[in-house]
């Protein structure tokens, strides 16, 4: 990565952290409602593209454990 971008994306994860009150924002975390709300407006706002189309937010899940599916047992048993 080039130095000014490595300023950049560090200067942008800072802030992030600052914005979540979290001290490491490389580490796993939860993004406040109004945060996520904000950003996702921003993002949006950003581009001509994404104004022109509808965004559903999905729902927060209650643990920042992986919900994947796994396949049903019989897929399991094909393999």
């Amino acid at each position: 990565m080039r130095n000014a971008t490595r300023q950049k994306y560090n200067a942008y994860t800072a802030q992030i952290g600052k914005l979540n009150a979290v001290e490491d924002p490389s580490r796993s975390f939860t993004v406040a409602p109004a945060v996520a709300q904000t950003l996702r407006g921003k993002i949006q706002q950003s581009s001509a593209f994404l104004t022109s189309i509808n965004i559903i937010p999905v729902t927060a899940t209650s643990t920042a454990h992986d919900h994947r599916k796994s396949p049903p047992d019989e897929l399991h048993d094909q393999f």
